[in-house]
């Protein structure tokens, strides 16, 4: 195994925009978690920040830009199918602008509440995720 990737860190970013969050349906050709719903964001890069990350994965998976207000949410680990470890952090934002536009690997996407979130077939990361965000309330 290659000694630069023991673990992926991963970071999440839980979208709000007129009291609604962004999630995302990723392509039955991902290798972790096919055909699943998710949320926006990606791997942050040697030498990148988190924050760094969060914004420009955000830009490149959904083509949308998000406030420099950022406030830690959650933390989640699993295991990869290819057997990588993904220790990953997520983070709510707030929609700044922009128009949806995915990027190859994700192919829907919907804007989604607290009553109607858990009709998708999400992650069970995500839903965790998702779950203590609208229990707090915050939207």
């Amino acid at each position: 195994m290659d000694a630069t990737k023991l673990h992926i860190i991963a970071i999440t970013g839980i979208i709000v925009k007129n009291k609604q969050v962004l999630i995302v349906k990723r392509d039955k050709k991902e290798v972790a978690f096919p055909n699943m719903w998710t949320l926006p964001g990606g791997k942050v890069e040697r030498g990148d920040s988190i924050l760094k990350t969060l914004k420009k994965e955000i830009k490149e998976e959904v083509g949308l830009e998000i406030n420099d207000e950022i406030n830690f949410s959650n933390e989640y680990n699993f295991i990869r199918p290819d057997n990588y470890s993904v220790v990953g952090l997520s983070f709510v934002c707030k929609y700044k602008s922009g128009e949806i536009i995915l990027e190859q690997g994700l192919n829907n996407y919907k804007w989604v509440d607290k009553k109607n979130y858990l009709q998708y077939n999400l992650i069970p990361g995500v839903k965790k995720d998702l779950k203590i965000f609208f229990t707090k309330d915050k939207i």
